[in-house]
């Protein structure tokens, strides 16, 4: 995808449902994260993935 497009192509969303994500689609989206680049390739991310019952702890919901 050309830059022009991708800006062009932009949206916003603000309404979102209760279904569940693929786990293959995170993983996916992880994969592509640890390729974007990092000032000095510093590298200071870490990325976190949680679910069930994990996920209602970290929201404070247990």
């Amino acid at each position: 995808m050309e830059t022009k497009q991708a800006i062009e192509d932009r949206h916003s969303v603000r309404v979102f449902t209760n279904k569940d994500v693929e786990v293959n689609k995170l993983k996916g989206l992880v994969k592509l994260a640890q390729k974007a680049p990092s000032w000095v390739d510093s590298q200071p991310w870490k990325i976190y993935l949680v679910r069930g019952k994990s996920l209602a702890k970290l929201k404070g919901c247990t």
